[in-house]
């Protein structure tokens, strides 16, 4: 019994020896492995010859926009969109917008960025693009802004992605009405261009404000889409994109911004309704304008809205309150939305629409939608971006987010003083 017993221990030992050298051969062979990569480029190398058939024009374009630099970008041919939209009442944002354009909601940073912005703080608001780039970070650079008085939209895309893009073109619609200051804060913006082989427009709109102007709402969408001039600068377009709506000839459109139709309900009513505890919110939108002038395809023809509404109202807060205004009793509105249309069917998918309550400083609230979108290979591009982005604005963003962290930086160690 005693040399059975020894025998079993002698056993175990030798299984915990084996055990330990599998261990460390595995653990030496994952170091191994590990060293090797980190000493491996992730930078393709470039030959020779592939530089010299790119010296010319032509070679140039044919380079940029060949499918294996498609298919390195984007290998299952999608990118992701991210579209924001929000009305500033005329005040700064706070200092900290990352609850918006980096909500922890949506896992990896978007690809594009396209955000409006209604009466803004301030006209061409500088400030506003440059903490904007800050926030994102300098993955992404700013390729194009336009604005209309306090009408911003900007768009913001990846670094790497400049090059396969057309130059972007804009327009604006400016809302003509007997109000003087309607003149600076109603109307509309495009920004087009063509990425790969895929074409965009992307569109900020504010629109006739109150709930009795619901027929000028609607005249005001009819004169947007046939007066917008876009694209003016790409190749001729394909006899199923040219027609008279702007928004027809593109592949993908995204529409957006404080469309100011209401819900026609009495506010206390509403009020009540938003106060229960699980809120049926499709129960609220039977009220609302939009949705049932697209439903008689009265506005937004051919759109989709991003997803169902499972928010809040977005409109009208007591400034940096979470509680819907009293003072004036307008019934609270989902005034602020997002709108998308495609040429071919199932090119764009929403993953996110959702409402920003944590910023407060407006007396609406910022929503934001998250797309995945399906991209076509290249196809020749009349003229090619190159490169060219807001340096100026991506410079200043640097600068101040260095600023940041000195003065963090200094903080931190007069806590450590202090402690």
């Amino acid at each position: 019994m005693n040399k059975v017993n020894q025998l079993t221990k002698k056993e175990e030992c030798e299984e915990d020896e084996y055990r330990a050298l599998y261990e460390y051969i595995r653990d030496k062979l994952r170091e191994e492995f590990c060293d090797r990569c980190l000493r491996v480029s992730i930078m393709r190398k470039i030959p020779t010859i592939e530089a010299r058939s790119r010296s010319t024009a032509r070679g140039y374009k044919e380079y940029l926009l060949k499918n294996e630099n498609f298919e390195r970008y984007f290998p299952n041919g999608t990118m992701t969109v991210f579209i924001v939209t929000w009305n500033k009442n005329s005040k700064d944002a706070p200092a900290d917008i990352t609850d918006l354009f980096l909500p922890q909601s949506v896992e990896y940073v978007p690809d594009l960025y396209a955000v409006g912005v209604q009466e803004s703080a301030n006209i061409n608001d500088r400030q506003w693009e440059i903490e904007i780039q800050r926030t994102i970070g300098p993955s992404h650079v700013l390729l194009h802004s336009c604005s209309l008085g306090v009408l911003n939209l900007d768009i913001y895309i990846r670094r790497d992605l400049i090059w396969f893009c057309s130059m972007p073109e804009d327009d604006t619609h400016n809302t003509r009405t007997r109000c003087a200051n309607m003149l600076k804060t109603k109307g509309a913006i495009g920004i087009s261009f063509q990425l790969f082989g895929t074409t965009f427009l992307f569109m900020n709109s504010h629109f006739p404000a109150h709930e009795s102007c619901l027929a000028e709402r609607i005249e005001e969408y009819e004169k947007i889409v046939t007066s917008l001039d876009l694209p003016r600068n790409l190749l001729p377009l394909k006899a199923r994109y040219n027609c008279e709506d702007v928004t027809g000839r593109f592949d993908c459109v995204f529409w957006f911004g404080d469309f100011n139709f209401r819900i026609e309900k009495p506010y206390m009513e509403t009020i009540d309704l938003l106060k229960k505890e699980n809120v049926n919110y499709l129960e609220l939108l039977q009220y609302d304008q939009l949705d049932r002038s697209m439903k008689q395809n009265l506005v937004f023809k051919g759109f989709s809205e991003a997803a169902a509404i499972t928010f809040p109202p977005t409109y009208k807060y007591e400034v940096n309150e979470n509680r819907y205004d009293a003072a004036l009793q307008r019934t609270p509105s989902y005034c602020d939305r997002v709108m998308y249309r495609m040429k071919r069917s199932g090119d764009i998918k929403c993953i996110q629409y959702k409402a920003v309550p944590q910023l407060k400083s407006s007396d609406h609230r910022p929503v934001y939608a998250l797309f995945e979108v399906n991209l076509n290979p290249g196809r020749n591009l009349k003229s090619l971006n190159a490169g060219r982005f807001n340096r100026e604005v991506g410079l200043e963003a640097i600068k101040r987010q260095a600023k940041l962290i000195s003065e963090q930086n200094k903080n931190e160690t007069i806590e450590c003083v202090i402690n």
